[in-house]
């Protein structure tokens, strides 16, 4: 099996103007909303669809208010700063090393 490759990275292949990040994000923010449970539920198991779907985030905050109103940039960071934390949550390696008392 090769890598998989998740409809973010799909959808991150069609940002590449102002107009095509505007169509791009409507996609984008119904698809994070489909996929967070599942990919919350187990973050270690969808590390890299996290990390394609911070990639997709990101090519889309880089067009800002040129593409995308400000409730969208409001909900791209939303996006971002949730996924970041499941990223954080899909590294074993990062836990803690003293646990919680």
């Amino acid at each position: 099996h090769g890598p998989m490759t998740s409809a973010f990275a799909t959808l991150a292949l069609q940002v590449s103007t102002p107009d095509s990040a505007a169509s791009t994000f409507s996609q984008a923010w119904a698809l994070w909303g489909t996929r967070t449970r599942m990919v919350a539920a187990d973050p270690i198991a969808h590390a890299v669809e996290l990390q394609e779907a911070l990639e997709l985030f990101d090519a889309l905050a880089s067009y800002e208010e040129s593409a995308l109103s400000e409730k969208q940039m409001k909900q791209i960071e939303v996006c971002r700063s949730s996924i970041r934390a499941l990223l954080e949550r899909s590294v074993p390696e990062r836990a803690p090393s003293s646990p919680p008392a």
